[in-house]
């Protein structure tokens, strides 16, 4: 295990450190057996409840103040709280796309020369990107039950914890949906089918501008580039 650092742009991570696990976070609350996992891997509402009471009972959550005099005091716990959590998602974010970006230009080299050696290199970035994706979609689910009891304690913070709750929903579709993706037992296949599509359009046009437009229409078209795009958005 080691630190959460605020190193977190995927230039910074390299296959020795893409599997580092963030020493005393919130997925280190998570119990080891598949029991506590849904049919399609996410965490059980009941497996998130008991992290979150753990996290209360053992004061990792701050409750919200009776006196008034103490507010101050609660307002810097949970800001503390809060930074802990954003750096830990920030740390395993990180790693999410850099493992989905070499999957990519895996899948890329795979198309143009296969070999044995590609295939391997698919196999293993495929891996991680798998068991990243998992993570970060932990994260978020236990960052929204945290969010839901700070919102029944804390009437004065409610406003802004709305805000935050809603950017979770919308950031939790996207990663269910790269889920569904690259855990698909055809992830490859239907990655590499939206690269040629991709390389067939590009061919089409010779100017640079009409180049950029079409790349950006592509983008928004091709599941191959929704993926990497959306792992790459910051909220």
């Amino acid at each position: 295990m080691v630190l959460c650092t605020a190193q977190v742009a995927p230039s910074s991570i390299k296959d020795d450190n893409v599997n580092d696990v963030c020493q005393n976070g919130l997925l280190s609350k998570i119990s080891s057996g598949s029991t506590e996992r849904q049919s399609n891997g996410m965490l059980k509402e009941s497996e998130v409840n008991r992290i979150v009471t753990l996290l209360v009972n053992q004061k990792m959550i701050p409750s919200a103040p009776v006196d008034v005099s103490q507010t101050d005091e609660y307002v810097a716990k949970l800001d503390e709280f809060i930074n802990t959590v954003k750096m830990e998602y920030m740390f395993y974010d990180a790693r999410y796309r850099y493992s989905l970006g070499k999957l990519l230009a895996a899948i890329r080299q795979a198309y143009m020369t296969p070999t044995e050696d590609t295939t391997r290199i698919i196999n293993v970035y495929l891996v991680y990107t798998q068991t990243l994706n998992r993570k970060v979609n932990d994260l978020t689910q236990l960052m929204n039950a945290i969010t839901d009891t700070l919102l029944q304690t804390s009437d004065a913070m409610q406003a802004s914890l709305t805000e935050f709750k809603e950017k979770l929903a919308k950031q939790r579709e996207k990663l269910d949906k790269q889920n569904k993706i690259i855990t698909s037992s055809e992830a490859v296949t239907k990655l590499q089918k939206e690269m040629v599509k991709y390389s067939e359009e590009k061919s089409r046009y010779t100017d640079n501008l009409l180049k950029m437009y079409s790349f950006l229409n592509i983008v928004v078209l091709g599941l191959l580039f929704y993926i990497y795009r959306a792992s790459s958005e910051s909220e």
